[in-house]
């Protein structure tokens, strides 16, 4: 039997430390899947990034997200690379070329539809996150992605952002038919207090951007933006421009796993997941995740020996769309995974 890779690991004692993996999770079959899929994405990778997208509210279930090549330049890991050209060779050149940027310019990823795609594991989404973009990178890794029938609709969302928003991702949604792209942009903080402000600048950036109907579908939206949600605004689109229907919105919390699992708790992130409670886009069930979340200390095993392991578990970010002039159930929670190796042990 191959050995489980580090982020197979990894994941696999996060499911299990849920209270009732069951009523969060889902199946014992999607686990079993979503570790197939975390170990054919990080073979050979000894960093990497998990992002576990659970729903919170209907039925039990989630999907994953897997950053493999947290690297660049002086720390490729060319086993993981290597895997990637064999396994999914279309995907590889995004790779190569993310893994060749500066340090911090960007990483690409894998988004496995689990619960949608009976495919997922052969034909993963692609997903690119940048942290300083340059001009001319966003529309490359389009391309790279294989993106490039969207294009000329992503020059003109480009052209109409405001000099505030800042591009964070792209991705192509391969599986889905039919086939879209997403847009993610930061926001500025001042801007993004604004809009929780000013009834109707939202709408009126995002009208610039295409959206026809956004001055009447973001009515109510302001105790979203007063939440924080408003600095971070998210496009689906497709070769004509952008969908209407699929606004969406998240909030990032910021600090350590171990401070993000406090204010889970009690803090302000537990009042924004009560909140969201409120708006009826969310049940109880992230309770169960309380146990989970945290600093943890996990003995790995890795070519044959006992390595300890230092992974931090806690919310990445929290997301949820807008619809027909109100917000559409479920919200989503995504729990973002990361590891370190410390010595082998003796």
């Amino acid at each position: 039997m191959a050995e489980l890779t580090l982020a197979q690991q990894v994941l696999g004692r996060f499911f299990g430390k849920i209270t009732d993996p069951a009523a969060v999770l889902g199946t014992p079959q999607l686990r079993e899947r979503a570790l197939d899929a975390c170990g054919l994405a990080t073979q050979g990778s000894e960093t990497f990034t998990l992002f576990v997208e659970l729903p919170l509210a209907g039925p039990a279930g989630f999907d994953l997200h897997v950053y493999p090549l947290v690297t660049h330049q002086e720390q490729r890991q060319p086993q993981a690379e290597e895997h990637i050209w064999q396994h999914w060779p279309q995907t590889a050149p995004l790779f190569e070329w993310c893994a060749l940027q500066p340090a911090c310019q960007a990483e690409a990823g894998y988004a496995f539809d689990l619960q949608a795609n009976p495919r997922a594991l052969q034909e993963p989404c692609l997903y690119t996150a940048f942290f300083t973009p340059e001009k001319g990178t966003v529309p490359l890794s389009m391309a790279l992605m294989q993106g490039e029938c969207f294009d000329a609709a992503l020059g003109r969302l480009l052209a109409a952002a405001q000099p505030e928003h800042s591009v964070y991702y792209t991705g192509v949604m391969h599986g889905r038919d039919p086939l879209v792209a997403h847009l993610g942009f930061k926001v500025a903080p001042q801007l993004a207090r604004a809009y929780g402000q000013q009834p109707g600048l939202l709408s009126q950036h995002l009208q610039l951007m295409g959206f026809s109907a956004a001055g009447s579908a973001l009515e109510g939206f302001e105790p979203f933006a007063a939440q924080g949600f408003a600095g971070d605004v998210q496009f689906a689109f497709d070769e004509h421009g952008p969908l209407e229907e699929t606004l969406a919105f998240s909030l990032v919390p910021g600090g350590g796993a171990g401070a993000r699992a406090q204010r889970m708790r009690g803090g302000d992130i537990s009042q924004m997941l009560a909140f969201l409670q409120e708006q009826g886009l969310a049940d109880a069930r992230w309770r169960e995740l309380l146990p989970a979340m945290g600093t943890w200390m996990l003995p790995c095993i890795v070519d044959d020996s006992v390595v300890p392991c230092v992974a931090g578990f806690g919310i990445g970010y929290v997301k949820f769309r807008w619809t027909d002039g109100r917000p559409a159930a479920p919200a989503k929670l995504y729990i973002e995974l990361r590891a370190s190796l410390a010595c082998k042990e003796t």
